[in-house]
């Protein structure tokens, strides 16, 4: 019997091959995947990581965090905002593209591994969406990152425990930082005050900028009654 599940597995990804053969996200190449997932091995050698070196020991760069720098006890970034990060993110966020979760949230968990942080976050909470724009776009970017982290870093996920209770304008529009803050002022409500309190809790999200949203985050998870707050962002600018 374990001779034919073998064979009826090889069968039946064969089969899959051909009606879905696997191509990389970026530049569509059909050559073998690379390490990280979605991404051919030519792609992969073009990520800008943040760390020296994507898969050994390295210090991390300086962080790009404008504002708010001091309600985190520890910020993670991969990689920073440039070809190809650029494009997957955007794949994600704008294309209703799930599987460019994969390599960013492989590579969020790969740098939270390598930053040597003092203390692992237990619980990790995406940055919400405002639920029209949730519905209008299919899908949560902030969450399928925070639910691939949570599986490669074996952290429960709770979703839901933040919500964005006023629609902001996209932070990129803002001309300066506070302006940012102003735009996400009292935007984020805690509703799962029992899922955070006595945490560390890790924020997850796609892309970060001058850090006005994230800091508003932490804000809300900190007078909720977190412990600590440590930013997990796949990408930030600088």
């Amino acid at each position: 019997m374990g001779a034919l599940r073998t064979a009826l597995r090889f069968l039946a990804g064969g089969a899959l091959d051909l009606l879905y053969p696997w191509r990389c996200l970026v530049c569509g190449a059909i050559d073998d995947p690379a390490r990280v997932p979605g991404l051919c091995p030519a792609c992969a050698r073009e990520l800008p990581w943040r760390f020296a070196a994507p898969c050994s020991a390295g210090e991390p760069a300086p962080s790009p965090l404008e504002v708010g720098r001091d309600r985190f006890v520890a910020v993670v970034l991969a990689f920073r905002f440039a070809p190809p990060v650029d494009e997957l993110v955007y794949q994600l966020k704008y294309g209703g593209e799930r599987a460019a979760a994969l390599p960013l949230a492989f590579a969020l968990a790969e740098s939270a591994k390598l930053a040597r942080l003092a203390q692992r976050p237990d619980l990790l909470v995406p940055v919400p969406m405002h639920w029209l724009k949730r519905i209008g776009r299919g899908l949560d970017h902030a969450e399928l990152l925070a639910e691939g982290v949570g599986r490669a870093l074996r952290v429960p996920v709770a979703a839901r425990a933040l919500a964005r209770v006023r629609a902001t304008t996209a932070q990129g529009q803002a001309r300066s930082a506070a302006e940012r803050v102003a735009q996400v002022r009292s935007a984020f409500r805690l509703r799962r005050r029992r899922a955070v309190r006595g945490r560390h809790v890790g924020l997850v999200d796609d892309v970060v900028t001058s850090g006005a949203t994230a800091a508003a985050c932490a804000q809300a998870l900190l007078r909720g009654g977190a412990r600590a707050v440590t930013l997990l962002a796949a990408a930030g600018n600088g």
